[in-house]
């Protein structure tokens, strides 16, 4: 199968995405150590708070969750706002929609305790005070947090296309063989040759075969560049040939019997 195109910063920046994204996803204990920290430093700080400084609990738990829900909100904005900026719509996961939840619960919460003391028709001093002027103190690392979010968004941008535009290689008209044998890709003054086996793994993305060669460097195949679904199934297909088990490191090659030592010759006097 045989397929030529031209690739572009667009598509280039979809493999750096699945890249980073790659790298992103913390393991299951990563996750648990990071919840388990979370609900220490709650305990204690409520404990903290409301013991020794003498405070009312109600306003306390407010004020401990009011960074969570401020925080996780704003990067979500952000990130929103740059998709809409760089002409795409934002994709929806399930990552993005479990975190839509825990705000949507943490906002429940925080609210159904005034609900609560509307409906027993309880005021307290604590409850009064549960309104939007407590969010005064938390305007400042707001503030910040939102402007370190936005330069770190435009430098990565930046940094991207400066990649793209000191790689000449990747602006070249390329000409991939696609076989059961492996992948060949060339242009003018470059030819790569890779077996199936010298991936990886692999990725489909909206537009492009990812083929990686480790976890931070990858092969990228356009769909644009393929005739039909019959060639697209067909590139799937043989996208099956790479190994599920492979590694990016190199095998370590240990031997049970050593090496025989060189003979020794010596000068006899005659």
């Amino acid at each position: 199968m045989l397929i030529q195109y031209q690739n572009t910063f667009d598509e280039y920046s979809e493999v750096a995405r699945v890249l980073a994204a790659a790298k992103k996803k913390p393991s299951a204990s990563r996750r648990l150590t990071g919840m388990a920290l979370y609900a220490v430093f709650f305990y204690a700080a409520t404990m903290f708070w409301t013991s020794y400084a003498g405070l009312n609990g109600v306003r306390v738990f407010a004020n401990l969750v009011a960074p969570v829900i401020l925080g996780l909100a704003l990067i979500g904005t952000v990130a929103t706002f740059n998709s809409f900026m760089s002409g795409k719509f934002p994709k929806v996961t399930w990552r993005t929609v479990s975190l839509i939840g825990v705000i949507g619960l943490l906002v429940a919460e925080f609210y159904g305790l005034r609900l609560l003391e509307r409906a027993t028709g309880f005021r307290t001093t604590a409850a009064s005070m549960l309104n939007w002027r407590m969010l005064m103190p938390h305007t400042t690392w707001l503030f910040f947090l939102a402007w370190i979010n936005i330069i770190t968004l435009r430098n990565q941008k930046k940094t991207l296309r400066a990649l793209w535009d000191t790689q000449p290689s990747l602006h070249r008209m390329k000409t991939t063989d696609v076989s059961a044998e492996g992948v060949i890709i060339s242009d003018d003054k470059t030819r790569l040759q890779y077996a199936w086996g010298a991936f990886v793994g692999w990725e489909e993305t909206k537009n492009l075969f990812v083929l990686k060669t480790s976890s931070n460097m990858a092969s990228f195949l356009p769909k644009r560049a393929f005739g039909g679904d019959e060639e697209l199934n067909a590139m799937r297909a043989l996208c099956e040939l790479i190994p599920r088990s492979s590694s990016p490191a190199f095998p370590v090659v240990t031997s049970t019997t050593p090496p025989a030592p060189p003979p020794v010759t010596e000068n006899m006097p005659v």
